[in-house]
């Protein structure tokens, strides 16, 4: 059977980054995943080590990345992890 992605989130943050690596490809979420991406809170203050190895990875890979860097404001993915409020708290 197929977990919520609610659960699915919680259980492994990575997936939402996978999520955005499909959305940028041009894939449309569902309105469930979607409701969850922009649902999710980290478990606790420690973000896991391979969720952050897998942002970087994703963030400095070849090409414009401007795409994935909207993406991660646009679920509050960049809010939640580090706190801020807006693309003018990275300048």
């Amino acid at each position: 059977s197929i977990d919520a992605p609610e659960g699915c989130f919680k259980a492994d943050p990575v997936r939402l980054l996978r999520a955005l690596k499909y959305i940028k490809a041009g894939f449309t979420p569902t309105i469930e995943v979607e409701q969850a991406m922009l649902g999710w809170k980290p478990m606790s203050a420690e973000i896991p080590p391979r969720f952050l190895v897998t942002l970087r990875k994703m963030l400095s890979s070849p090409g414009d990345q401007s795409d994935y860097v909207s993406l991660l404001f646009q679920y509050e993915i960049t809010q939640k992890v580090f706190g801020l409020e807006s693309t003018n708290d990275i300048k």
